[in-house]
C-alpha cells in the first residue's frame, strides 16, 4: 500500500507540473503496450487461428494493433477526443436545460434552469474550442486526486503495517 500510494503521488505531481508532456507519454507508453499486444495476438491468430471459439480472430488484435499506432503517431487524440465529447455531453445538457427553463416558465426556478442551460451552453463550448486548456484543467484535477488516493493509501499502509505488529 504504501508503494502504490507513493507511486500515485509521483504520477500526480508529474501530472500537475507537466500535464501535456505526461500525458503525451503515458499515451506513448500505452502505445507501444498495444502495438506489442497486437502483433502478439496477431501471430498467435495467424499460428493457430482456431485457438479460442471466443475470439474475435484476427479482428481484435489488429484493432489493437492500430489503436497502438494511433496513440504513438497523436499521443493526445485519446483525451482531445474525450474532452470533445464532455463538450457535446456539457452542450446537449445544457440546452435541454434552457428548453425546460423556458417550459416552466417566468418565475425562480423557471430563471434558474434558464441560467443553468446558458452556462452550460456556455462551459460546452468553451470546452470544445479550448480542448488543450480544457485537457490541462481535467489533467490538474486528476492528478489532486492522485495526490489525496496516494496519500490515503500511504495512510492505510502505514496503519496496516501498525496493526500488523502489534
Amino acid at each position: 500500500m504504501i508503494l502504490e500510494g507513493t507511486v500515485m503521488i509521483l504520477a500526480g505531481l508529474m501530472l500537475a507540473l507537466v500535464p501535456l508532456h505526461f500525458l503525451k507519454a503515458l499515451a506513448t507508453v500505452a502505445g507501444i503496450f498495444l502495438l506489442i499486444a497486437g502483433a502478439i495476438g496477431m501471430f498467435r491468430e495467424l499460428r493457430d487461428p482456431r485457438r479460442a471459439p471466443y475470439s474475435f480472430g484476427i479482428a481484435g488484435p489488429a484493432l489493437t494493433l492500430l489503436l497502438g499506432v494511433l496513440l504513438i503517431a497523436w499521443p493526445l487524440l485519446v483525451p482531445s477526443l474525450l474532452v470533445t465529447i464532455l463538450g457535446v455531453f456539457l452542450l446537449l445538457i445544457g440546452l435541454s436545460l434552457l428548453l425546460f427553463g423556458f417550459a416552466m416558465g417566468r418565475g425562480p426556478r423557471g430563471t434558474s434552469l434558464k441560467l443553468t442551460g446558458v452556462t452550460g451552453i456556455a462551459l460546452g463550448i468553451l470546452v470544445m474550442v479550448f480542448t488543450e486548456a480544457a485537457i490541462w484543467l481535467f489533467a490538474l484535477f486528476f492528478a489532486a486526486m492522485l495526490v489525496v488516493n496516494g496519500l490515503m493509501a500511504i495512510s492505510l499502509g502505514w496503519r496496516l503495517n501498525q496493526r500488523r505488529f502489534d
